[in-house]
């Protein structure tokens, strides 16, 4: 695609802001030219909508991390209170490892959560124009 190139003349400056009677011929786009503009415009937008949602998807990754650490928190808070009770072995044995696996399983998951979330930063990071980045 071609870009025209105009003379630049200067600005005749007013008090009341308007501007000076336009005396510059019409601007002319071949086909080409509109076509190319147009492919432009839509990839643009695509790049920018693929961003957003890349923002989103990480936005509320951040706030199911979140989530999934208070439940970590609280798992140890239950499990400091099941060993300050007193129960007997038969049932402390099957709490502790029901606590155990529950926790397990939120590591896992959070493992998981790390992972897409370093996939999508990395694609924001290379797309066609900079978004904020989680924790930014």
């Amino acid at each position: 695609m071609t870009q025209a190139a105009h003379l630049l003349s200067p600005f005749d400056f007013r008090s009341d802001f308007t501007a000076p009677p336009a005396d510059a011929g019409e601007v002319r786009l071949s086909a080409e030219d509109v076509v190319a503009l147009i492919a432009r415009v839509r990839a643009d937008t695509l790049a920018e909508v693929s961003r957003q949602e890349a923002q989103e998807t990480l936005d509320r990754l951040d706030r199911v991390s979140a989530t999934m650490r208070e439940v970590l928190s609280d798992l140890l808070k239950v499990m400091q209170l099941l060993d300050s009770a007193a129960f007997d072995e038969a049932t402390s044995a099957p709490l502790r490892g029901t606590v155990t696996g529950l926790a397990q399983r939120l590591l896992d998951g959070q493992g998981d959560l790390f992972g897409l979330t370093r996939d999508l930063s990395e694609t924001l990071d290379n797309a066609p124009k900079a978004g904020r980045r989680m924790g930014q």
